[in-house]
């Protein structure tokens, strides 16, 4: 018998050949995105046109501080494949060897503890980043600062950085959503990651870029603590699972649903208190009726799913409650078709499929067939 090959989340196309493509890509993550990287760090050190923009924010002014240009989307691009690779190393290099050792031995529960660790680790890092970003600014929290000081159109080197590199990671999770297990709320995640880009893309456009960064802080906060506490469960430190979650819970009531709710609120009310209405490009000034009912709508949207999401985490308190442990509010089955994994013999030099399983519906973990 030999042994398990290690399993690939793939959702099939709709032909053999892109399929292929597909599993071939998949399964290979973090040698093409290094690949890609090295061809830019190439490109920028041959100084070849446009590779600089990759690497260098661009539209600096001469006391050293920094505008929006549309070459952003080249540092935006840089940061997308960063992420993937940042990814790509830290699931297969640091957090699969660590699930390892705590023993998990079901590869879907590995898969998951990966994703969770990930996460772990990247919203510390950006939230630590943006809260220290944060204390700098003049609207440190004062939300009706944001429209005092509006336009915000010129930006310290850090937080242009800070700002451009978010914009490539959720444009990165975009991509990952697309490939991961499919679980039951995978068309609100996919909903929720396209609000969360379009709002950072046209808080940037239209120079309300403040208003994005106080958005980050607040949403980044409750998934360090939601990552954390999966994370544990499925090493197996349930009670401290269950004490990491309760903190979670409390954040998320405060972050997501009363300090945006505020913020929400701030955007309906408090800009009229500053300013008039305006369309001023030359001025970076974008502030009219529809921009203003575009924001509401946006955010609106976005606290829906919130609520959506905290029904489910609430079932999850009520159980803990009861002396059950916290499990995880997301399903990994999925609704409509059977998942398929797909199962890679690491061995063959061409990296073929060996094998698909198809996993069944409501089983909560897979099963891969042994020779």
């Amino acid at each position: 018998m030999s042994e398990k090959q290690p399993l690939i989340p793939f959702k099939p196309k709709r032909n053999k050949f892109s399929s292929k493509w597909v599993e071939f890509y998949v399964t290979r993550q973090l040698e093409l995105s290094t690949l890609v990287l090295c061809l830019m760090g190439l490109a920028y050190y041959f100084e070849v046109p446009y590779s600089k923009y990759l690497f260098e924010i661009q539209a600096e002014l001469p006391d050293g501080r920094y505008v929006k240009d549309i070459l952003d989307c080249w540092y935006v691009l840089f940061w997308t494949v960063f992420f993937i690779m940042f990814r790509a190393f830290f699931t297969e290099k640091v957090f699969e060897p660590l699930g390892l050792h705590y023993g998990i031995k079901d590869d879907l529960t590995l898969l998951k503890f990966k994703e969770q660790s990930l996460l772990v680790l990247y919203y510390c890092l950006s939230w630590g980043l943006g809260f220290y970003i944060y204390t700098k600014v003049d609207y440190f929290f004062d939300f009706e600062a944001i429209w005092r000081g509006y336009p915000n159109k010129i930006y310290l080197p850090l937080f242009k950085k800070y700002f451009l590199g978010q914009m490539g990671f959720w444009a990165s999770q975009f991509y990952f959503i697309q490939i991961e297990f499919k679980r039951k709320d995978h068309f609100m995640m996919c909903v929720h990651h396209v609000i969360t880009f379009t709002l950072l893309v046209t808080g940037y456009y239209f120079n309300y870029s403040a208003f994005g960064h106080v958005i980050l802080l607040l949403m980044d906060l409750p998934d360090i603590f939601l990552s954390l506490a999966k994370s544990l469960k499925y090493i197996g430190f349930k009670l401290i699972c269950d004490i990491i979650f309760v903190i979670f819970f409390i954040i998320w009531i405060v972050n997501r649903h009363f300090l945006f709710g505020y913020l929400l609120y701030s955007v309906a009310v408090h800009p009229l208190n500053y300013r008039d209405i305006e369309w001023n490009p030359a001025e970076g000034v974008y502030f009219t009726r529809p921009i203003q009912i575009f924001f509401l709508i946006v955010m609106g949207g976005l606290e829906l799913l919130l609520i959506l999401w905290f029904k489910m985490i609430l079932k999850v308190v009520i159980s803990v409650i009861n002396g059950a442990n916290a499990d995880d509010i997301r399903s990994d089955d999925e609704e409509e078709e059977e998942e398929e994994v797909v199962v890679v013999d690491e061995k063959s030099e061409t990296n073929d499929v060996k094998e698909r399983v198809p996993s069944p519906k409501g089983s909560p973990k897979t099963e891969l067939k042994q020779e």
